[in-house]
């Protein structure tokens, strides 16, 4: 996590919220925010693993390709 982090979370019709915004609107714990992983591509947000993925992330309809990446807690 940087300080300024932005993101366009999906659902929010492309405007972009800072990471740290997204957290504090989401109730995550202030002792999570710093170990909640992020999935980076390009240097830009891509997901909030296990909470919200970046509407330019998101695979459009009847894409070609597409790659799963999953997250899972131990």
């Amino acid at each position: 996590r940087r300080a300024g982090d932005r993101f366009q979370p999906t659902g929010m019709r492309g405007r972009s919220k800072s990471l740290h915004e997204f957290m504090i609107d989401e109730k995550i714990p202030r002792a999570w925010r710093d170990r909640v992983p992020l999935l980076i591509v390009n240097d830009e947000i891509a997901w909030v693993c296990g909470w919200r993925v970046d509407e330019r992330a998101r695979a459009p309809e009847h894409a070609p390709e597409i790659w799963r990446v999953t997250f899972r807690k131990k």
